[in-house]
């Protein structure tokens, strides 16, 4: 069996462009790629998020910067199509 070693999750949006201005802007990632005006790619330290113009889910919940008990330093946060984001790094 063959392995893994990326993947690059694909968020359903209600506006491209707005969805990358929120990545660009509040958290850092830059434009990898843009396909017409309903697809595109973001990235960041080797992370990959692929959008997509899609109808909006719901998605309450967000969570504070802690340490969980399993070893990583986390927090969540809301994007403007409301998908949680989860950054989580080994303590």
């Amino acid at each position: 069996m063959t392995s893994i070693a990326t993947a690059a999750p694909q968020f359903l949006v209600d506006r491209l462009n707005d969805a990358l201005a929120f990545y660009e802007r509040r958290l850092g990632f830059e434009r990898a790629f843009v396909y017409e005006d309903f697809y595109a790619g973001v990235s960041r330290d080797g992370a990959v998020i692929h959008l997509k113009c899609a109808p909006k889910l719901q998605a309450p919940i967000v969570k504070p910067l802690e340490q969980r008990p399993w070893g990583q330093l986390d927090f969540y946060v809301e994007d403007q199509d409301g998908y949680i984001l989860c950054f989580s790094e080994a303590v």
